[in-house]
This record gives structure tokens, sequence and C-alpha cells, in this order.
């Protein structure tokens, strides 16, 4: 791709790193679902706090509430319209298995991390083969596999990012952030936690192939 590896948009004068603990989280309710349906109402039952997929599931999804989702060594594949998982508040932990084939306009084709929502990719969690934005529409795209938006969290612990893209005709660009962070972006306000995983393989046709930073971005890691 011909894109650096890490960007930051504007001028930075330091980054502190931090080590963050976090509590274990009690255990409560799962519910194992098989269809998209299933994954639907799940999500719309606050009284369920895992949800566990026991089979692969074509769809896209939307989450507005604390819940962890096990995707159980199975895929959630997008529709190839839009972010695969949406994120709009909450506490969410991903772990075990794959989210793909997420095709956004503009912004996170895999996950979409919306102002207070706090995502983490935990343990064997992987997001590939996603893209944000489409070079024949001319439509701008920034973080192909995961977008964090101001006031928005997201933490990798475990989890893999790889074979991603952030896609942007360089003839057409107008703002900074267009065409960036091929695996993830994250935009000014937002907060980025790297504790461990692998953000690799990823492209951008104009800045950050594995990640990219705006201005004013907090960034911590153990």
């Amino acid at each position: 791709s011909g894109a650096d590896p890490i960007a930051f948009l504007g001028d930075v004068d330091t980054i502190t790193w931090i080590v963050e603990v976090k509590e274990a989280e009690t255990v409560g309710s799962v519910k194992e679902v098989a269809t998209l349906k299933e994954l639907t109402d799940a999500l719309a039952d606050d009284s369920i706090t895992t949800i566990q997929l026991t089979d692969d599931i074509t769809g896209n999804i939307i989450i507005s509430r604390d819940v962890n989702l096990d995707l159980g060594g199975f895929t959630l594949t997008g529709t190839g319209s839009g972010s695969v998982v949406a994120v709009k508040r909450g506490n969410i932990n991903i772990d075990n298995g794959t989210i793909t084939g997420g095709k956004a306009s503009e912004q996170g084709g895999g996950i979409y991390v919306a102002q207070n929502a706090d995502v983490t990719l935990g343990a064997n969690g992987t997001v590939s083969g996603n893209t944000a934005g489409t070079i024949e529409a001319c439509r701008y795209g920034s973080g192909g596999g995961i977008y964090i938006a101001a006031g928005g969290s997201f933490a990798l612990d475990g989890g893999t990012v790889q074979n991603n893209s952030a896609l942007i005709d360089k003839a057409e660009a107008e703002h900074s952030g267009e065409g960036s962070g091929g695996g993830i972006y994250a935009a000014p306000g937002s907060t980025f936690v790297m504790k461990s995983g692998s953000i690799i393989n990823n492209t951008a046709t104009k800045k950050g192939g594995g990640i990219c930073f705006g201005v004013s971005v907090k960034t911590n890691s153990v």
C-alpha cells in the first residue's frame, strides 16, 4: 500500500503509555444464538450479559448496551454494506471469532465505536477483510477495520486486526483523515488502549496502513 504502519495527523508533543488494570467482571446469564434474529433478539434483552454464537451468522448488528459477545469460534459476516458491528454506547467485549465482510461507505467497516462506547477486542477475536470507503464512488473511508469516534474508546487485548483497507481516490482527497487507518482509525478525542494483540497486513490509500491517530488521541498501553 505504501502507507506508513502508524501515522499521526498533526503535531504530537508527547504520548504517555499507561498500565491499565481492570477487575474481572462477574459472569451473568449466557444466551446461545445461531441466527441473526436470535442474535438481535438477545441484544435487545438487557438481562443477558453474554451472547455466544453457535454457528456462522451473516448480518450487521447494532449494540447499545453492556454485553459480552463471544463469537464461539465462528464468523460474523457483514452484508457488504455498512459496519458489521456498530456500537452506539456501553461496555462491550468481543472475542473468540471473526468479524468480516464489512464495507462502510465512510467509517468503520468492521466495527464502528461511537461516542460513549467502550469496546475491547479480546483473545482470539479477529477483525479481518473489511473496508471503509469506495474509490469507484469517491466515498472517503477511514478505519477499514475499526473506527473510534471522538468520545469513544477501543482496547486491543489479545485480538487481531488484519487485512482491512481504508480507501480514497487520492485526487479527491480533501480532509486529513480520509483514506487513513486501514486497520484502525482513532479520531481526535478518542481513546486507544494497546494491551496485547496484532495489527498486521492492513492497507490505507493515504496514511497509517495499520493505525492512524488523529490529533489529541489518548493512547494507553501495558
